[in-house]
């Protein structure tokens, strides 16, 4: 969340401490902050990514902005077999989304994991770009 060697002086961090109630929280509120936590959608999830007005503390909506930690990820987890159900270790793919292509390598298990883009298709298509063949496998 801070770069490495960074450091926070608790003096000077704005939020208040648990024992001194909510006043000087509330204090960094955007004007509508209120609003902000309070509002619902009736028919969708209300999301920072739609409305960038969902958190109703101005420090916090700052720091966390561009944390990767409040970015909306699609992972996907996808394994590669042989057809006699031994690992696609270390094969190199290309994972396609509507143009999009996302590169990857499965791991020695034949694991891979694909960080689908947020506002990309469901669905996708994986194209095999090379695939080491154990020598212990036998062609059937």
């Amino acid at each position: 969340m801070f770069r490495k060697g960074s450091r926070v002086d608790p003096t000077r961090w704005p939020c208040p401490r648990a024992s001194e109630g909510i006043a000087g929280c509330k204090k960094r509120f955007w004007s509508n902050g209120e609003t902000r936590r309070s509002e619902r959608l009736p028919d969708k999830p209300r999301e920072f990514a739609n409305t960038e007005d969902t958190f109703a503390c101005r420090f916090y909506q700052r720091l966390l902005t561009l944390s990767p930690c409040e970015r909306l990820s699609r992972l996907i987890a996808i394994r590669l077999l042989y057809e006699d159900n031994t690992a696609m270790a270390y094969a190199d793919f290309d994972a396609i989304f509507d143009g999009q292509t996302i590169t990857g390598k499965t791991d020695k298990d034949g694991w891979a994991t694909i960080d689908a883009p947020a506002d990309g298709p469901e669905s996708f298509r994986l194209m095999l770009k090379a695939f080491p063949v154990p020598s212990s496998r036998t062609r059937v």
